[in-house]
């Protein structure tokens, strides 16, 4: 029985961890568009359809915010 059980916390212990990789992941790619989108010249924005208010909403946000 102990031996499933650390088999278990094992099992779980690498699936949380690959969670956390794939968050950390997903903030990175976040923080390179934001940074990317608050770059962008006028002209882009407009064939975007984005205002400045847009861009600067979102690139003010934090990698971890959706």
């Amino acid at each position: 029985m102990k031996s499933e059980n650390l088999h278990l916390s094992h099992v779980q212990l690498l699936a949380t961890l690959h969670s956390l990789q794939e968050s950390f992941s997903s903030w990175q790619r976040r923080a390179r568009e934001r940074s990317e989108l608050a770059q962008l010249d006028a002209l882009t924005q407009r064939d975007l359809g984005l205002s400045d208010s847009d861009i600067s909403r979102e690139a003010s946000k934090y990698s971890w915010q959706a």
